[in-house]
């Protein structure tokens, strides 16, 4: 009796095993379906790219500084000479501004590539893929 449960557990059990490893590999298809897939993947990502281009990033710098040197000679003093550098100093509203145009530089680059990658399913998807 015990034969005969440990028998029908095992045949259970190697019911449920995958059969993953047997299923051919996708590489396996035919190489003409590979092909018209590469094509058309080539020509749908063209396609998106042209109705949606990609704005460019923001590149903004530093408010530019200056280097001041100079001498000087009074009387009763020995004569020198000073060096400074001037960095202008910005305000909030320049730091607020700089963070919006990034903030909406970064939107607008989201958006175009959200529009492409509808355009690209869509294309695929008219192309029965």
């Amino acid at each position: 009796m015990k034969r005969l449960t440990v028998v029908i557990s095992l045949a259970l059990l190697s019911a449920c095993v995958s059969t993953e490893s047997q299923m051919p590999a996708e590489s396996a298809e035919a190489p003409a379906v590979n092909r018209q897939r590469m094509i058309d993947t080539g020509y749908c990502r063209q396609e998106a790219e042209a109705a949606a281009p990609m704005p460019r990033a923001v590149a903004l710098g530093a408010p530019a500084g200056y280097s001041v040197s100079g001498s000087y000679n009074q009387p009763g003093y020995l004569p020198s000479t000073f060096r400074a550098n001037v960095e202008p100093q910005g305000t909030m509203m320049d730091a607020f501004q700089r963070g919006q145009m990034y903030a909406d530089a970064n939107e607008d680059r989201y958006q175009a590539q959200r529009a492409r990658n509808e355009i690209y399913a869509g294309c695929m998807a008219a192309r029965g893929w």
